[in-house]
């Protein structure tokens, strides 16, 4: 068992998205989100105890002025388990169920379950770039396509390629733990052809049908003319984990590296593009 502190923090309905960014930037491994009335909204993090909570919460008050921001005293509990039992189902998708081995769910009509083993730092498919990049990939995966899977975390996209009919996937992610996870939620679903990967994108990945990052701004936008270079011609690449405050920047940065926008989708106050590679 771990020692772990929570961080509760209250604002405005319409900015609980973008402190939801901020939270898990700063090393949250799980958020619980309430309304407290019609306007106002709580977000509580959850850390573990060697991320200094005094830095955090700094860092919170200074970007997210408008906050009310409350701590509670360490305790030491079995997270892992106590994330598990409040995991529920979720349809990010009219195709997609994404459920745990425990769940009694069925798949929808004419779609498939995604089976994954909860973790608190990787996604379970609820939140909004996950279903925004599952709903990029519904549009763009063939059968016999070469897959990327940036910043795998949980490998729900890997999955999910492959049961769209992807003929193989790399799935990788700079986290070794998230490698792991990949490999247990890649054996949950039966499925082969997918490699997990602890690495970033590399100068010797090329040829790639379809390119997916999930990935925050900060980390996306470096990264660019390696994910450009790992995909094939007229490839279709896919970027999720942006707000809708940074599309301007963001597409003006991929005109500049050569990706033709095809489409961006809006849930929230998140965005999501489906690219080509010109």
């Amino acid at each position: 068992m771990n020692s772990w502190y929570q961080i509760t923090v209250e604002l405005p309905l319409d900015a609980l998205e973008a402190a939801s960014s901020i939270l898990f930037e700063l090393g949250s491994c799980g958020l619980e989100e309430k309304g407290v009335d019609g306007k106002i909204g709580r977000l509580t993090a959850f850390f573990a105890s060697e991320i200094g909570c005094e830095g955090v919460v700094r860092e919170i008050k200074a970007r997210l002025p408008a906050a009310s921001v409350s701590t509670s005293g360490v305790e030491t509990l079995d997270w892992a388990a106590t994330w598990r039992d409040r995991f529920e189902p979720v349809w990010p998708t009219d195709r997609t169920v994404i459920c745990a081995p425990w769940h009694d769910v069925d798949p929808p009509e004419d779609g498939f379950r995604i089976l994954i083993e909860p973790k608190t730092a990787f996604g379970t498919g609820g939140h909004e770039t996950t279903r925004l990049a599952l709903r990029g990939l519904e549009a763009v995966v063939r059968p016999g396509d070469r897959v990327l899977d940036v910043g795998t975390g949980s490998g729900i996209l890997a999955i999910a390629a492959r049961k769209l009919g992807a003929k193989a996937v790399t799935a990788i992610d700079t986290d070794p733990l998230a490698t792991e996870n990949v490999w247990k939620n890649v054996s949950l679903n039966d499925v082969t052809q997918i490699v997990a990967e602890t690495r970033s994108v590399t100068a010797d990945d090329r040829g790639y049908q379809v390119v997916v990052a999930n990935i925050i701004s900060s980390i996306l936008t470096p990264m660019l003319g390696k994910l450009r270079a790992a995909s094939a011609p007229g490839a279709s690449v896919i970027f999720g984990g942006l707000l809708s405050r940074e599309r301007q920047d963001f597409t003006s940065s991929l005109e500049k590296m050569g990706f033709m926008i095809v489409e961006v989708i809006q849930e929230a106050e998140w965005i999501g593009f489906t690219t080509s590679k010109s």
